[in-house]
């Protein structure tokens, strides 16, 4: 069966490769794509249905997998990029905020630890009350970076319009201080008083 992976991949690009397996594939043919995007999960969803094109798609650890059955028969398919939207509706919140004190969750194996810490935003992303504030301390300051492994997911979050502070000491520390892409700069007293107003704390 062909594999088509497009994760680490922004839109439009996971769309475009799906668009151009159905054009590789013959009627009735099942292909797969791979994406690790909520964002992707979703238009790629929203496309593959408004062109009438009949898929299942399952998720494990963060990562969505299509099975996907080319039904087109040639017919013609829209473009890639009129799916490709980025404004995300406010979401409502929950009474409870997320402390990341590191870029691992747990400890024992780090490779595990990012897979773990990857899976635990996207099932944030994912709730139907999100947290009422993030703060990102020590370590936890490097997955806010442009090259993190987690940033799309934290983006889609803030987007949302869920707080985010950043540990101004930490990322000096780790000199990100071009590198940041999420959430603004702050001191331990501005995360404290977030925390303690916070009616339960998360620590992954």
């Amino acid at each position: 069966m062909k594999i088509v992976d497009t994760r680490g991949e922004k839109c439009p690009k996971p769309i475009i490769e799906t668009r151009k397996a159905l054009k590789e594939t013959s009627p009735g043919e099942v292909f797969n794509l791979l994406t690790d995007s909520n964002t992707s999960f979703k238009n790629v969803s929203r496309y593959l249905t408004d062109n009438g094109i009949g898929f299942s798609v399952a998720e494990k650890a963060g990562v969505w997998t299509f099975t996907i059955t080319n039904g087109t028969g040639g017919q013609k398919l829209t473009e890639a990029e009129q799916y490709c939207e980025t404004e995300v509706e406010q979401a409502p919140r929950g009474d409870f905020a997320v402390a990341v004190s590191s870029e691992f969750m747990g400890s024992g194996d780090d490779e595990l630890g990012k897979r773990l810490i990857k899976a635990f935003f996207v099932s944030v992303s994912c709730l139907d009350k999100l947290p009422s504030f993030m703060a990102f301390y020590n370590s936890g300051v490097k997955l806010a970076s442009d090259d993190s492994g987690v940033i799309d997911i934290l983006k889609e979050i803030e987007a949302k319009g869920v707080e985010m502070i950043l540990c101004g000491t930490c990322v000096d520390h780790f000199k990100l201080n071009e590198k940041t892409a999420v959430g603004k700069i702050g001191d331990m007293f501005q995360i404290l008083q977030k925390l303690s107003a916070s009616g339960n704390v998360i620590r992954p």
